[in-house]
């Protein structure tokens, strides 16, 4: 029995022994498991430190040149709303010059959308026969060409009968006290027009001048303009004469000018990128067929709202294709970071 149970409590030892070499075994498998886990983390972090420390983090450096190329667009929107186009509606809403453009657009819409033809001379006369032609080539495009209609905002029937009525009292006085001193002149240049007229008048001017019958100094102003004019042409130089200066100011209200103006309505195709380019063409082309050129003493320039909108339309098309380039270098950029290889 003694040694039954010796041996029973030998075999017990010998299970609890066995037990005991299990549950050690176990621990052990189960903290090698924990401490290969911990080294591995350890080691990732590591790898991430090491990562950040070289300087290269993706997630960071997306972000980063995401938040820069994101200011970068809202600077250049502010810009452009604020100094941008003041052509189109709303366009530079911010500064002075844009809300005064609103207050006249509000005040006179019958602008809106409007060309502007500016018509520069040597001399009044050209400027005026200038504007006269053009307007009137315009005009003869039809009712489906690129131009609705045309009007002349200093010029026309209307200022030719009433135009004194614009002058200050003292101008409006002076004037018929000049067609009197310039009488001679005229009825003489009247009668007849040509160069055998002039030399004929004023023969006639010198002589009654001469007989006391006219007064030479009334004739003095126009007769030393008259004579400027044939010197210089004699001397091969091209001069342009006017008869309008000749026997008026050279100040004031009523002084010629030598720039008119016509306001055209172009029709618009909001289908293009440039909604008024054929109404510009054609003033163009009219403009040329004309002769308004430098050649013949005259320039036509072309603005306002359409084409100053127009062309920077047209701006943006030019720079299309280098914008279009940026962008894709921007994106290819942002997969070279993300991914800091070349294969994708």
């Amino acid at each position: 029995m003694a040694d039954r149970f010796g041996a029973g409590n030998h075999g017990g030892g010998a299970l609890h022994a066995g037990d005991r070499r299990g549950h050690d075994a176990a621990g052990g498998a189960s903290g090698d498991a924990a401490h290969r886990a911990a080294q591995g983390s350890g080691q990732r972090d590591k790898l991430d430190a090491d990562a950040r420390i070289d300087g290269y983090d993706p997630g960071a450096a997306l972000g980063g040149l995401y938040r820069h190329l994101y200011a970068l667009a809202g600077d250049f929107l502010d810009q452009s709303a604020d100094c941008g186009s003041g052509a189109g509606a709303g366009g530079g809403a911010k500064t002075p010059w844009g809300q005064d453009g609103a207050a006249i657009e509000a005040a006179f819409p019958q602008l809106k959308d409007s060309i502007l033809v500016v018509v520069d001379g040597q001399t009044p006369e050209l400027a005026e026969d200038g504007a006269i032609r053009l307007s009137e080539a315009l005009g003869k495009l039809g009712p489906k060409g690129p131009v609705i209609s045309v009007r002349r905002p200093d010029g026309g029937p209307f200022f030719d009968r009433a135009g004194l009525l614009f002058a200050d009292l003292p101008e409006v006085q002076q004037t018929p006290q000049r067609l009197i001193d310039a009488q001679p002149l005229l009825g003489g240049l009247a009668g007849d027009p040509s160069l055998h007229g002039i030399a004929t008048t004023i023969d006639t001017v010198a002589d009654g001048a001469t007989r006391g019958t006219q007064d030479a100094s009334r004739l003095a102003d126009p007769l030393s303009k008259l004579s400027a004019a044939i010197d210089t042409k004699l001397s091969g130089k091209v001069q342009y004469f006017s008869w309008q200066r000749m026997f008026s100011g050279e100040k004031g209200s009523l002084a010629p000018p030598t720039r008119r103006m016509l306001i055209v309505m172009p029709r618009m195709d909001y289908g293009d990128l440039e909604p008024g380019a054929a109404a510009v063409d054609a003033i163009r082309a009219q403009a040329a067929a004309l002769g308004l050129d430098a050649a013949h003493g005259m320039r036509v320039g072309i603005t306002g709202e359409v084409p100053l909108a127009d062309e920077e339309f047209a701006s943006i098309r030019e720079g299309m294709g280098m914008i279009g380039l940026g962008m894709v270098a921007a994106m290819l950029a942002c997969l070279w970071l993300a991914t800091r290889s070349a294969k994708t």
